[in-house]
């Protein structure tokens, strides 16, 4: 076990420290430690391995904390503080501990070390954690409920990135993580994984308005595990430019409140839908009707292109033929027929905006249809009675919706896939190898001859990267960020990298001789083998690892 283990999992640590900075004695833990450790030996030791190591460091505080030590001993007094020691080599952690020194006077004099409540802080969660304690001031459901979740988005860091209280995560039903945070990602309504939290694309456009200034505030509403949870969002700071540098919010469950208010609004939607003429209303009437058989208004007669029976109804099994296949990326909540067939019988109270892919019976066109049905009356024996429900066609919507999911797939100023294609497409993919790219001196390029120069640098990198794929099948090519870049050869070995970088090099040498640029464009790849059994983020953790070896031994030549 390390040190810093050692500092973070015992509540108190101690030392006995002569005059000379030498160490008389330690408490049974650390004892433990430094008798199986070569290079801790002294006191001096643990202080450089706590604060002069590779991984953290402040130099002041070594210094300083011997210092203290040595004027302990000059007062001969007792010292007490609380300490927050900031990390040089990443600005973002910190320490906190509280720190006591006790002047001991005996035959042989020492001071009494003491390390309490050892803590590693990232220094931004401090700020988070402050500025959510303020909620309270600006949102009202306080007043009325106590079991709210808080959050807040820093676009300092990326509008991905969700930092939250605990009460966040068990509202959600998602296992609550020590570092308190979740990633929000565009989606349908599911989860992936214990800190992902994926949304659909609406809920993005209105906080992308909120980072614009077209909006102040948002309120959504999500349905998980069989509950409503409201969302209200608003922006906490701007930046000088007038985009959103924070944004908070809080999450409550309002089910009880959505409940109440479900049977009204389902009788109030058919009325309007009736009166107005512009939503396809259907009945069924077991009593009325007949099995099999339902009722409906000309509107949604004419949108599925349904004809009447001789008994005056629609046929079930007309419907039925209407209905196609719908893709994944819009609705995955399962086929529409088995979701009917439970409302049918009774095993669900009704669906919820559930999105229907039809064909006209008469024109063969294809649309999308919003639906929303609900069991209106129920047998003594629970089966269904009555169902009520309606249709909306929202075809021009999804047309749109499924052309902004393509659009999200790529990346802007390459054309190529994006991140979020490539661990889409990796669930799919059978065995293969893994090429991480990362440009070699690209801030310096940047530095020298300006972003536009380096916005172009990149394209022709990434062109040189589709033109290398070309002559070999089953070859994909992906920007992951900035000046990273991923190449999937699915089918192929251990030594499709070598030939695929030679290839590159040339094409890429090609396509800068039209640029007078001092500097060579270069790349550091480190690749991994892909199985169907392996995770996908360590696949990529591991390509970028080897990546970063040769990175780090061209830096050390």
């Amino acid at each position: 076990m390390r040190i810093i283990d050692i500092f973070i999992d015992k509540n108190v640590n101690s030392f006995q420290i002569d005059e000379d900075l030498q160490l008389k004695g330690t408490s049974k833990n650390l004892h433990e430690v430094m008798m199986k450790s070569e290079k801790l030996k002294s006191f001096d030791d643990v202080v450089k391995e706590l604060f002069l190591s590779d991984t953290f460091s402040n130099e002041k505080y070594y210094i300083s904390i011997k210092n203290k030590i040595k004027d302990v001993f000059k007062e001969k007094n007792t010292s007490l503080d609380q300490v927050i020691v900031s990390n040089d080599l990443d600005k973002d952690t910190a320490y906190s501990f509280s720190i006591g020194l006790d002047y001991v006077k005996c035959d042989n004099c020492f001071v009494y070390v003491r390390i309490a409540n050892f803590k590693i802080l990232n220094t931004r969660n401090v700020i988070y954690d402050n500025v959510m304690d303020d909620y309270e001031d600006s949102f009202e459901i306080f007043e009325l409920s106590s079991n709210i979740g808080k959050f807040i988005i820093d676009f300092n860091i990326t509008k991905h990135n969700v930092y939250a209280t605990d009460e966040f995560a068990k509202l959600l039903s998602i296992p609550v993580r020590q570092d308190k945070t979740y990633l929000l990602t565009r989606h349908a309504d599911k989860f992936q994984g214990d800190n992902v939290l994926i949304r659909e694309h609406g809920f993005f456009r209105r906080t992308d308005m909120l980072i614009s200034g077209e909006l102040e505030e948002l309120t959504d509403e999500w349905f998980f595990n069989g509950k409503w949870l409201k969302v209200d969002v608003k922006v906490l700071k701007r930046f000088p430019n007038g985009l959103a540098e924070y944004i908070g919010g809080v999450i409550y469950d309002i089910s009880e409140l959505r409940q109440q208010e479900e049977f009204m609004y389902t009788h109030k939607i058919y009325e309007f839908a009736i009166q107005s003429g512009q939503i396809g209303v259907f009945f069924y009437d077991v009593d009325k009707y007949g099995p099999g058989y339902f009722d409906a208004n000309d509107i949604y007669a004419n949108l599925l292109g349904l004809e009447r029976q001789e008994n005056g109804y629609f046929d079930s099994k007309d419907f039925e033929k209407s209905l196609l296949g719908i893709e994944s990326e819009i609705q995955d909540k399962g086929h529409v027929k088995d979701k009917m067939n439970e409302l049918l019988s009774g095993e669900i109270e009704g669906t919820d905006n559930h999105v229907l892919k039809v064909k006209n019976l008469k024109s063969n066109k294809e649309y999308y249809m919003l639906s929303s049905s609900r069991i209106e009356e129920r047998y003594e024996n629970g089966e269904p009675r009555k169902i009520g429900g309606i249709i909306i066609d929202i075809t021009e919507r999804i047309l749109n919706e499924k052309h902004q999911i393509e659009f999200a797939n790529k990346d802007e100023l390459t054309g190529l896939s994006n991140n979020r294609k490539l661990h889409k497409d990796m669930q799919k993919r059978k065995p293969g190898i893994g090429l991480f790219f990362d440009l070699d001196n690209f801030k310096k390029f940047n530095d020298t001859y300006g972003h536009s120069a380096g916005d172009q640098v990149l394209y022709e990198f990434s062109q040189a990267l589709r033109e290398a794929s070309l002559p070999f099948n089953n070859v994909y090519v992906y920007r992951l960020y900035g000046d990273e870049f991923f190449v999937f050869a699915e089918g192929y070995a251990s030594n499709f990298p070598p030939q695929f970088e030679q290839i590159l090099y040339s094409l890429l040498e090609q396509r800068m001789k039209q640029y007078d640029y001092n500097l060579p464009l270069k790349a550091s790849m480190g690749y991994a083998e892909f199985k169907t059994s392996t995770d996908i983020d360590d696949f990529i953790k591991e390509a970028d690892y080897e990546m970063y070896k040769i990175k780090l031994h061209k830096r050390n030549k």
